[in-house]
């Protein structure tokens, strides 16, 4: 599929476009020059992250291609962004660095310098093969570099002597790769039939490979780039000499031109032997072992080509893989570019013992999951601290609680939104209050509404006969809240984001999941609709919706800042905690679902009327086909409105299958799959079941919908 590429011109964050290089099945390649007029210009190389199988380009953003593929673009986005993260972080002299890495046009891009000069492709044609000492010297350069890579959890996937330069002192240079596999995460993404090279491991498009791809493909490519060298004549494809094997037939590779080259060097020949063995494991463990056995300190035996003849099976490579491939990029990537910096010169290798460079460590990585095993850390030895017995939960007077209407009435004609005055920002920051458990307060006059909760303990998780309940909400159990915290009594209202975003100076996304007509979607991914423009009419008074869990996150940091107290999202517990408001029912009104439109704005019969769509929704009606003013419905025994529908909200945690093994202690954000973020109580299009208290689904971070929003926790001293 031919992608709508940036046009030469075009401004990019801050970068001028010049043209369009180069296209494969991820994403497009730039070139931007710039430079002062009169002065050199500098010509720089911007990646985009565009994945053919999986997304178009709309009104400028990159968006998912169709309907059902949304969940998989996402996920394949957010990986792109925690890739990009990582290789920000690698220093090594024989790495081209990632110069700058930004978020524009709802993708991710990030900016290295122009590749230019011969690649060893190029000096091999002009000059023929290398002799084993310069192959030797190459190694000695390269495995530093590949080691850095190998220890940052990176598998580059796309080693070959065309992406491998010679800079002008003589010292190869391999520039990190766009896309490429995160050990410990990327499950394998086969290659196309262009992608693929005589210099991918099988287990890049091999049909059936294993579950992650590893640095053992890496090794694979550096052998396949010594046998390249000496003979000046790849080996053939993995994918041939596979199905050669799985014939019964010998293994194609021919090894005598090797071995000619190597001549009495052993330990060479043995090390490119066992590199391009077809089974992974087979190879050496790591590029450690491989330095270690061209220094001569492992003993090195010649590896077999393939474990046992009598176990090969026939492999089919996956070649043509548009539509499975947008299924395996909703999970991870695989390389499938690679280029690298170098200037121009003629090849003397020797100079490469001159430019020997020591390795250098990669710098400590500082992901979600670490900073999250950092803050637990914290949290677990403040618990060590803390009474083993929490107090009991200590319910503000009824007459304490802010009563609303119990049965909604139809919404009178409401102040359209651009009629209304929004407040640019909080004010000077009074003295803060006394806070007491139950009473309201705010920070500042233009600041969300708060009240304090009573501390205490209550089981998490539906009950074991529960109607609707998913094994993700299980199994049950007792959680602490032993911290002091407050909840914002409503959730954040568009004027309150709105002032946030005038005060800034930040433009809303407006590019977000919306209601269709379309029986069979139900959701399209639309532009034009945000904040403001939903879908459906928003006063300043209704539930800011269309925001992503790092909108939520981000205006959670300017409210603390503004404030000088900390707001940030509830972790699950807490938010349930603060949604059950010291029940033990289903519902904090009790278990009656009947009574479900009196109690929360959830789907009924208003937006089966007024969309068409006989979703499973509630057959009563709640006042209101979409969102609803905050607090129209009644509060909780806390004081806490909308806990139950009009908009479901962002939690802080991570996916987690279910509750086993997760933290006691409400304060812990659970740290699981983190691509995708807590989203808890249901929405107005949600059926009674979905208004549960324990109910739980998560979402990918970065998606926006118009059917959630957020509320905040200030922590309380």
């Amino acid at each position: 599929m031919k992608r709508e590429t940036l046009s030469p011109g075009t401004q990019l964050n801050p970068h001028l476009i010049a043209s369009d290089v180069e296209e494969d099945a991820f994403g497009a390649s730039y070139l931007v020059a710039s430079g002062k007029e009169g002065q050199a210009e500098t010509r720089l190389l911007i990646r985009e992250f565009f994945p053919a199988s999986l997304a178009v380009r709309r009104s400028g953003h990159i968006m998912p291609a169709s309907r059902d593929g949304v969940e998989a673009y996402e996920a394949a986005k957010t990986r792109c962004g925690e890739v990009f993260d990582r290789l920000a972080e690698l220093r090594h002299d024989s790495l081209v660095p990632v110069l700058d890495r930004f978020f524009s046009n709802n993708t991710h891009y990030f900016v290295s310098a122009w590749p230019t000069g011969e690649t060893l492709s190029e000096i091999v044609a002009a000059h023929g093969p290398l002799a084993v000492e310069d192959l030797r010297a190459l190694f000695d350069i390269l495995l530093p570099a590949l080691t850095c890579l190998e220890q940052a959890g990176v598998v580059h996937g796309g080693l070959s002597p065309d992406t491998i330069f010679r800079r002008e002192d003589g010292l190869p240079v391999l520039n990190v790769p766009a896309f490429p596999g995160l050990v410990d995460q990327f499950p394998v993404v086969p290659l196309s039939a262009n992608e693929a090279t005589n210099f991918s491991a099988p287990e890049q498009y091999q049909a059936g490979g294993p579950a992650e791809l590893t640095s053992a493909a890496d090794i694979y490519g550096l052998g396949a780039l010594g046998y390249f060298l000496l003979t000046a004549t790849p080996p053939p494809m993995a994918e041939v000499r596979l199905t050669a094997l799985s014939a019964g037939e010998p293994d194609p590779i021919d090894w005598s031109g090797v071995e000619s080259a190597c001549g009495e060097d052993a330990v060479l020949l043995n090390i490119l032997q066992a590199s391009l063995s077809l089974p992974a494991d087979a190879r050496p463990s790591g590029f450690d072992e491989v330095a270690a056995m061209l220094r001569g300190e492992v003993q090195t035996e010649t590896a077999p080509l393939f474990s046992k003849t009598d176990e090969i099976s026939p492999v089919k490579p996956r070649f043509g893989m548009a539509a499975k491939l947008a299924i395996g990029m909703a999970a991870g990537m695989v390389a499938a570019f690679a280029m690298f910096l170098i200037v121009p010169g003629y090849l003397p290798m020797n100079l490469w013992d001159n430019a020997r460079a020591e390795p250098l460590k990669p710098q400590q990585l500082n992901t979600p999951e670490q900073q999250a095993a950092t803050v637990n850390n914290k949290v677990a030895l403040a618990d060590e601290t803390r009474a083993k017995t929490p107090p009991e939960i200590v319910l503000p007077a009824p007459d304490e609680v802010t009563k609303q209407i119990a049965v909604p009435k139809e919404p009178e004609d409401e102040k359209p939104l651009e009629a209304e005055t929004v407040k640019a920002e909080p004010p000077q920051v009074p003295e803060p209050p006394m806070i007491e458990v139950g009473k309201p307060f705010r920070d500042c006059e233009n600041c969300p509404q708060v009240v304090r909760l009573p501390t205490g303990q209550f089981t998490m998780g539906a009950g074991a006969d529960e109607p609707g309940a998913m094994a993700s909400e299980r199994p049950a159990r007792m959680v602490s809240v032993n911290h002091s915290i407050a909840v914002t009594t409503h959730e954040i209202t568009v004027g309150e984001y709105n002032a946030y975003l005038k005060a800034t100076g930040k433009t809303a996304d407006e590019l977000c999941s919306v209601h269709s007509a379309d029986r069979a979607a139900y959701w399209q991914l639309e532009t034009g609709r945000g904040v403001t423009s939903p879908g459906f009419m928003q006063t300043n008074s209704h539930p800011a919706v269309c925001v992503s869990w790092q909108d939520a996150r981000d205006y959670a940091a300017w409210l603390s800042k503004s404030t000088g107290q900390r707001y940030r999202l509830p972790t699950e517990a807490e938010w349930e905690y603060a949604a059950r408001g010291g029940t033990k029912s289903a519902y904090s009104w009790g278990a009656d679902t009947a009574s479900t439109c009196q109690n929360a704005n959830g789907g009924d019969v208003n937006l089966t009327r007024q969309t068409g769509l006989d979703w499973l929704v509630n057959s009563c009606s709640d006042g209101a086909a979409f969102t609803s003013p905050v607090g129209r419905y009644a509060a909780n025994r806390f004081g806490l409105f909308d806990m139950a529908g009009n908009v479901s909200e962002w939690v802080e945690d991570c996916r987690t299958e279910d509750y086993s093994g997760v933290s006691s202690n409400a304060a812990r954000a659970a740290g699981g799959e983190c691509r995708f973020r807590g989203v808890r109580g249901g929405s107005w299009a949600g059926s009674a079941d979905q208004l549960r208290a324990a109910r739980r689904h998560f979402m990918p971070a970065t998606v926006r919908y118009n059917t959630t929003g957020f509320r905040l926790v200030r922590d309380v001293e």
